[in-house]
C-alpha cells in the first residue's frame, strides 16, 4: 500500500491466517497522512458485520504500526474484474447485495465510507465480499448532524459523487452514488462516467451524462437510473 506492506501471517498457536499491515511511520509523518491511519483504526474499531473486512490486532514499535485484519484470500474486486470483465448476473447481485448491506451498517454507525469502488471490495475464500479502507472515511459521534457542511475532495475521480466534485454539503448518499457506479461497473465494465481524463470524467458526473447500453436488465437500468441523482435527497436510498 501507500504507506507499507501487506503481509499473510500465521497464529503460532491456532495456525489461523491473517494479514497484517505494516504501516512506515515516518513515512506516514512525513507524508502527514496520521489523520488517515487513526481514521481507519477508528471505523474498523467500531464496525462489526461479515460484510466488511475485521480488525483484529493494532500494535506497534519504534519504526512501524502494525493492523492485524481478516485475511481476504481471493483479493479485491478490481483483479476479478480486470480477468473476466464482467460478473455474471446471478453472482453480481448476491455480491452486490452483500455491499449493500455492509454500506447500511456503516451508515448505522454514524460513518460514511468515501471511497466505495472494487479495489476497496475484497473476497474471502468463500467469496464473500469485505469492504475495506476506512483511511478516508469521516466518522461522527452518535448525536452529530449526519452531515459535512462541506466535502473535501477524497476517493477515486470514477466513483465520487458529484456534492464531492462541487465540494457542497456531503452525507451518506454519497456512499450511494459509488454503490450505483459499482452495480454500472460490476454489469457492464466500466465505470458509467469514464473518460480519457479525470477532468472529462468529472465534467460527465457534474452533467450525469452516461448510458446504459441494451443488454442490461430492465431491473438494473432502474436501480442504476434510480441511483445516479445529481440530487443526493432524491437518490434510491435517502433518508
Amino acid at each position: 500500500g501507500a504507506f507499507g506492506e501487506v503481509l499473510q501471517v500465521e497464529d503460532k498457536i491456532t495456525h489461523k491466517l491473517y494479514a497484517m499491515k505494516v504501516l512506515s511511520k515516518s513515512h506516514i509523518i512525513r507524508e502527514k497522512k496520521m489523520n488517515y491511519v487513526t481514521s481507519e483504526r477508528d471505523a474498523m474499531t467500531r464496525l462489526h458485520h461479515p460484510n466488511i473486512l475485521r480488525l483484529y490486532l493494532t500494535f506497534q514499535d519504534k519504526g512501524y504500526l502494525y493492523f492485524v485484519i481478516e485475511l481476504a484470500q481471493h483479493g479485491d474486486l478490481q483483479k476479478i474484474l480486470d480477468r473476466y470483465f464482467t460478473i455474471d448476473i446471478d453472482i453480481a447481485k448476491i455480491i452486490l447485495a452483500q455491499i449493500l448491506l455492509a454500506i447500511a451498517h456503516i451508515h448505522k454507525n454514524k460513518i460514511i465510507h468515501r471511497d466505495i469502488k472494487p479495489e476497496n471490495i475484497l473476497l474471502d475464500s468463500s467469496n464473500r465480499a469485505k469492504i475495506t479502507d476506512f483511511g478516508t472515511a469521516k466518522l461522527f459521534d452518535k448525536d452529530d448532524i449526519f452531515q459535512c457542511e462541506r466535502g473535501s475532495f477524497v476517493g477515486s475521480a470514477d466513483y465520487v459523487s458529484p456534492e464531492t466534485i462541487s465540494e457542497t454539503p456531503l452525507g451518506p448518499a454519497s456512499d450511494l452514488w459509488s454503490y450505483g457506479c459499482l452495480i454500472y461497473k460490476i454489469l457492464v465494465g466500466s465505470a458509467p462516467f469514464h473518460a480519457e481524463s479525470n477532468y472529462d470524467t468529472f465534467i460527465n458526473i457534474e452533467q450525469n451524462k452516461f448510458n446504459l447500453p441494451s443488454f442490461l436488465p430492465d431491473e438494473a437500468k432502474d436501480l442504476i437510473s434510480k441511483i445516479l441523482i445529481k440530487d443526493p435527497e432524491k437518490r434510491l436510498g435517502y433518508n
